[in-house]
């Protein structure tokens, strides 16, 4: 029989490759051989139909090998290396800490401050306040700001990663508010702004079969696929968008002339800046809140901008009625996987559709009904979709995800 046919390789099955056999013998010993697991001789078949079965197994592995979309393993991880794409590694999440102290505190690279479960996260680059900062009051005023005795104090803003990897990282905004280990003197209070983000095991075959493909695409060349696609594949970084503005004027969105905005969600700032570097054409022109200092390959010192979209927080309530065939260890765990699953598929800008949430949650063995109710507050969830601006992201974490089971 062929190894292959007009649908590629044709993998046979086990019962196929006995039978085979079993002919096989029959035609060498006469009919009248006995090839049944009863007998020695069938039970020797029975052992060559294994070892044919493995190496069938391992035919369609190299079969497959040289493809993208069909390679699986280490084969994978060696097509991409092939074009310098490789497998994400575990990674830590990162965010943003504000940080209220006394005038000219420095806050020394490494310093830790955490969460009441202590997760931990280190402070990427050394800081110091510089001057007395200033807030709104209730009248809209900037007025100073000031500790618990009414002290004029300063505020500064750094960029801090979970000094563990994997999702348990990506904590929620208002969260980060401990100072850990020795303590700084001259710090106020801590916390972050936002959601921390980036944190995640080492990439899944399917997602870094995806990502592979898109490289393929979409070199990291100037392109705007090509220069999203670069900085996607820095560790960390969930999602890039790229607003090019090619006109001689100001765009809609305030973009100087001749220059590109980046938008990106997780990474560390340094390593987003040396990917977009070397990735857009000269000269380059960059603008965004972020600006780092990147050096090209002659030592000279140039400026990257580039700024941080947001991750809009959702919080999905479902209630359930279930039947016999419900997983009762593992069916709220697979519900909660089936909404993050879809919520992975969105993009920067995009609605989180309702409707589609039940499409995943019906894939979920042993429910009768679903009854659901989403939202960016946890306090007043609804039924309808929900929208987010074109530079922000539709996030579910499973601690944002509450299932209940209704009798």
């Amino acid at each position: 029989m062929a190894l292959t046919d007009e649908n590629g390789y044709d993998l046979q099955e086990l019962d196929d490759l006995r039978e085979e056999i079993n002919q096989d013998a029959k035609e060498k010993l006469g009919d009248n051989v006995a090839t049944d697991d009863a007998h020695h001789l069938g039970q020797l078949l029975g052992g060559l139909s294994l070892g044919r079965k493995k190496v069938e197994d391992f035919g369609e592995l190299v079969y497959n090998a040289w493809s993208i979309l069909r390679g699986r393993n280490s084969d994978l991880d060696i097509i991409g290396s092939d074009f310098g794409v490789s497998r994400k590694p575990a990674t830590p999440a990162t965010t943003y800490l504000q940080i209220d102290a006394n005038v000219g505190t420095v806050i020394p690279e490494g310093t830790q401050f955490g969460t009441a479960d202590e997760v931990l996260f280190d402070v990427i680059e050394e800081a110091k306040v510089p001057e007395i900062a200033t807030v709104k009051d209730d009248n809209g005023q900037d007025v100073p700001l000031t500790d618990d005795d009414g002290n004029e104090i300063g505020r500064i803003v750094v960029q801090a990663q979970a000094d563990q990897n994997g999702i348990s990282g990506n904590v929620g905004a208002g969260t980060i508010t401990d100072q850990s280990g020795e303590s700084i003197d001259g710090v106020i209070r801590v916390t972050n702004p936002e959601a921390a983000s980036g944190g995640d095991e080492i990439e899944s075959e399917i997602n870094y079969r995806d990502r592979a493909f898109e490289n393929r695409l979409a070199r990291s060349d100037s392109t705007e696929d090509g220069l999203k696609t670069n900085v996607e594949n820095v560790a960390g970084v969930l999602q890039c968008k790229v607003q090019v503005n090619n006109e001689l004027t100001e765009d809609s969105f305030g973009n100087p002339a001749k220059t590109s905005h980046f938008y990106v969600i997780g990474g560390a700032d340094q390593d987003i800046a040396e990917a977009i570097f070397h990735a857009i054409g000269a000269p380059g022109h960059t603008v965004g809140e972020v600006s780092k200092t990147v050096l090209n390959h002659s030592g000279q010192k140039r400026t990257v901008n580039f700024s941080r979209a947001k991750l809009q927080a959702v919080y999905v309530q479902v209630h359930i009625k279930t039947t016999d065939s419900f997983d009762s260890d593992n069916g709220i765990a697979n519900l909660k996987d089936k909404v993050i699953e879809y919520d992975r598929t969105l993009s920067m800008g995009d609605s989180l559709l309702y409707s589609k949430l039940f499409e995943y949650l019906w894939q979920v063995d042993g429910i009768s009904s679903i009854d659901l109710t989403v939202g960016t507050d946890k306090a007043s969830l609804s039924l309808g979709n929900v929208a987010v601006d074109l530079y922000s992201l539709a996030y579910i974490t499973a601690d944002n995800i509450e299932v209940i089971i209704d009798d």
